[in-house]
């Protein structure tokens, strides 16, 4: 990708921002707000393109490099010596001061030229250098952003389960009125293995009861059929008496 391209699409968060300008996130996230800074929203948060960080940078100095020493320098001090482009400035102002001696014929045309392809060449290979790392540093801080935003989508996920909870505490009862349940609900279990200690020994005593009650209808049937035995015997003898005749039952035979 293009480094032009890169640092045309490149974006922040509201923090790196507001370390980059030196103001607070308060005035970065009120900026946004009050329409002041173009941001995109991004999860929970903000995302600002890197063209739109009101910056007074010197127009000889790289924004992009120098948003990046921004974050990268704690104490926001620039080091402009160390800078891509200075250093490039500085070898174009020696280029065009060996090419002043050339025209005034005070160096030797051949060797001036052999020393400005040299210089070509390590000015090319400096600039394909921080093209390289400048390619890094952007994927880098793109692995990050994306990191990054897995975290604040995880975070409001995590605030959406913690006002659920929070929502499910303001149901439940004051620790008072809890313990005031608990208690009562400890007296009803006791109440209610006293009455079931009450109704099994009650159950005991009515299978006791009928127990006997039992045998005492099986000694009725048996005396029943005692009773009945006894009543037929009566019953046949009768019927024998009946059937004798008057001189049988006069003289017993």
């Amino acid at each position: 990708m293009d480094i032009g391209t890169y640092m045309a699409e490149a974006q922040y968060s509201l923090a790196e921002v507001a370390k980059i300008t030196g103001k607070s996130e308060k005035t970065i996230s009120r900026w946004i707000k009050s329409g002041k800074l173009p941001a995109i929203r991004h999860g929970t948060g903000y995302l600002i393109t890197e063209e739109d960080i009101p910056l007074r940078v010197d127009p000889h100095l790289d924004r992009h490099a120098f948003i990046q020493q921004r974050l990268l320098s704690p104490d926001h001090v620039e080091s402009v010596t160390s800078s891509p482009v200075e250093s490039r400035r500085v070898d174009i102002q020696d280029l065009m001061g060996v090419a002043g001696l050339i025209a005034g014929g005070q160096v030797d045309r051949q060797g001036s030229l052999e020393n400005i392809n040299l210089m070509f060449q390590k000015h090319q290979a400096e600039v394909e250098k921080i093209i390289r790392e400048q390619n890094e540093l952007a994927e880098k801080y793109a692995r990050a952003t994306y990191k990054i935003g897995q975290l604040e989508e995880r975070n409001r996920l995590l605030e959406d389960q913690n006002l659920k909870l929070e929502q499910k505490m303001v149901l439940l009862p004051p620790p008072d009125q809890w313990n005031s349940t608990r208690q009562e609900l400890e007296r009803v279990k006791e109440q209610l293995n006293s009455n079931e200690s009450n109704y099994s020994q009650k159950v005991r005593e009515l299978e006791t009861q009928m127990h006997q009650s039992e045998l005492e209808k099986q000694k009725l049937d048996s005396e029943k059929r005692q009773i009945e035995l006894e009543k037929q015997q009566i019953k046949e003898e009768l019927e024998s008496e009946r059937k004798k005749s008057f001189w049988q039952r006069l003289f017993g035979s």
